[in-house]
């Protein structure tokens, strides 16, 4: 019976004269906390942004943001823009059945915000940049991205990255 057996090595304590270490087991990963009305406490992943996840119901996601106002004009378009109250804005365009198809996060696209302010306030990728950051940061911290340059507009160029083997863009 081996609960009756004599204790030998417990299978974290390697025998006498082995040359083995211990396994050393990886503390879990802390879940970040996502506070709806503070866009820097969020995460920019390719699943969503922050609360608001790609795929979910648009009318649903958007009430979830209780913190932020709603601008949009659903009679014009389907779009739903929000503005936050420290900035940054978001809009939340909508698939063809209603669902989040894309997850924009601006500056101060309008509202009282600074742009600097909506920049500090803003979500950032896992690597912890976020829309302060200046394209070498951006690059340093994420090696594996490439640069794709889109239209520039009058005040802002993107630069859409790509997850390993992937070509989807973060939201």
């Amino acid at each position: 019976m081996a609960a009756c057996s004599e204790p030998g090595p417990s299978p974290s304590q390697p025998e006498a004269g082995s040359s083995h270490a211990p396994a050393v087991q990886p503390s879990p990963t802390p879940t970040p906390t996502v506070d709806e009305a503070d866009p820097s406490s969020w995460v920019i992943g390719f699943d969503g942004v922050g609360p608001v996840k790609v795929g979910g119901d648009i009318t649903a996601e958007a009430a979830e943001l209780t913190s932020f106002t709603d601008k949009s004009d659903l009679a014009a378009c389907p779009v739903r823009f929000l503005d936050g109250p420290e900035g940054p804005d978001l809009a939340l365009a909508p698939d063809s059945g209603g669902l989040v198809a894309r997850i924009l996060v601006m500056g101060a696209l309008w509202g009282p915000h600074a742009a600097a302010a909506a920049a500090q306030n803003s979500p950032k990728i896992d690597a912890g940049i976020g829309a302060d950051a200046s394209l070498a940061q951006l690059m340093a911290a994420s090696r594996a991205s490439r640069r794709k340059r889109r239209p520039p507009t009058r005040t802002s160029t993107r630069y859409p990255t790509a997850p390993a083997g992937g070509s989807r863009s973060p939201t």
